[in-house]
């Protein structure tokens, strides 16, 4: 009867340490889990995060082509301004000599 009895409290033993690896699986397993969700998580965080970067980016581009086509337009335009200056000059110094050759004829006659 004790070699049954010793028996039966090992295999109790046996039972309860099969049972504490069980839970300590169990709770790994949980752990690992979570650990999984969080870095799911994170993951999800940097991809929304690397979404909007990229959206700023765009949105960035955008603005720098506008301003540069700006840029451009304005440069052209002060070309044009120049252009007509010259001619004003032109017509300016034209009508100046014309004003001198009458002068000079008034004066010889």
């Amino acid at each position: 009867a004790a070699c049954r009895l010793q028996a039966a409290v090992r295999a109790c033993r046996a039972n309860w340490a099969v049972l504490g690896l069980a839970e300590a699986a169990r709770a790994a397993a949980e752990s690992s889990a979570t650990a999984q969700e969080s870095a799911a998580c994170l993951v999800s965080a940097a991809v929304g995060r690397s979404e909007a970067i990229a959206k700023r980016a765009a949105a960035a581009e955008t603005v720098a082509a506008s301003a540069l086509a700006q840029a451009s337009g304005a440069e052209a335009a002060a070309e044009a301004a120049e252009q007509r200056l010259a001619a004003a000059e032109e017509r300016i110094a034209a009508a100046a000599a014309a004003a001198a050759e009458k002068e000079a004829a008034v004066a010889r006659a």
